[in-house]
């Protein structure tokens, strides 16, 4: 796992929040996308934040990184 991850987030977002958390523990590089004050950068489909990815590959919310990881 060599790819960033990116987290698209926003403010007062508990899920964002420990995804950010889970990766910092585990050392992995990411990358913070706040898509509260940026919403050029959120996707129509996404019904909820955060929404995951490592490098281009979309992993979904907080469970599913953590499930990913878990591997």
């Amino acid at each position: 796992m060599t790819d960033y991850f990116f987290i698209y987030g926003k403010e007062d977002c508990t899920y964002c929040e420990a995804a950010k958390l889970l990766l910092h523990t585990k050392d992995l590089p990411f990358a913070y996308l706040d898509v509260g004050k940026n919403p050029e950068w959120r996707d129509p489909k996404w019904k909820k934040v955060p929404q995951v990815f490592h490098g281009s590959k979309h992993i979904g919310g907080y469970m599913a990184l953590e499930a990913y990881l878990k591997g």
